[in-house]
């Protein structure tokens, strides 16, 4: 609206998929929701021990940050070796794999990328965005900024509807936005949909285990990595009727 001068009034209709069924399975772990006590070095570790079997692809925000994993893997990338990890990805097992800020313009399809992990909180790419967060970080544009960039991020990892993949979350700041901010509120209906369904699973492990470990957290991704069709046919069922809203919602601040 902003970019084009359209008028408010004029915005009757958005074009929308007529049905949401078709973005393919995600099971979502947020193992510092399921026990505040867990370290982020915890999952790094287990991130590298499954990653023996499985492709594994981080998305970090920033260089200074991919260096945090350098101990459990010596592949990270950037813009400079980009195209040669995600073919590497797409022909072979290579293991852990870390992206520094690439939240979009990569396809890793089937086993290319079983599990994604999106560590931290992605950076602000807007000049408004960041004046903003400057004032004041719990703005709602702001939460919302970023949880479509983390939404993006989630994408990498499922590009049909026949594909599955275990989306893990990490970072205290990306808890906080998550769940005080509620930024949940804030991701498409399929994807809320999805996290819905994710938590059921983590209610029957805290039913369990009140301070479930690591591995206890983690024992619930096999679901997606083995494409139990239980879990499948459960992801599938719970999308059937999913739609996407065709109602303009407009940010009065960003017109």
């Amino acid at each position: 609206i902003s970019a084009l001068g359209l008028k408010e009034s004029k915005i009757n209709n958005i074009i929308a998929p007529s049905h949401a069924n078709d973005i393919g399975t995600r099971l979502i772990l947020f193992p510092k929701h399921l026990n505040n006590m867990i370290q982020d070095d915890e999952i790094r570790t287990k991130a590298a021990e499954i990653a023996k079997k499985y492709n594994i692809v981080v998305i970090v925000p920033s260089h200074d940050h991919a260096s945090l994993w350098r101990r459990y893997t010596e592949n990270i990338v950037d813009k400079d070796n980009i195209w040669d990890a995600v073919n590497r990805l797409k022909t072979e097992h290579v293991g852990l794999v870390v992206f520094v800020n690439r939240y979009d313009g990569i396809d890793l399809p089937d086993d290319a990328c079983r599990m994604l992990i999106i560590d931290s909180l992605p950076p602000l790419n807007k000049e408004y965005t960041k004046y903003v967060h400057s004032i004041c970080m719990d703005s709602k544009h702001v939460v919302r900024a970023q949880m479509q960039r983390i939404e993006q991020g989630m994408g990498r990892g499922v590009r049909s509807s026949t594909d599955s993949c275990c989306i893990v979350f990490m970072g205290s700041n990306l808890a906080d936005v998550l769940i005080r901010h509620k930024g949940v509120n804030f991701f498409s209906n399929a994807t809320r949909v999805q996290y819905e369904l994710s938590k059921q699973l983590w209610g029957l492990l805290k039913e369990e285990k009140n301070e479930p470990s690591i591995d206890d957290i983690f024992e619930i991704a096999s679901y997606s990595l083995q494409q139990q069709p239980v879990w499948i046919q459960q992801c599938k069922a719970a999308l059937a009727d999913i739609t996407y809203s065709t109602e303009p919602q407009i940010d009065a601040t960003e017109s």
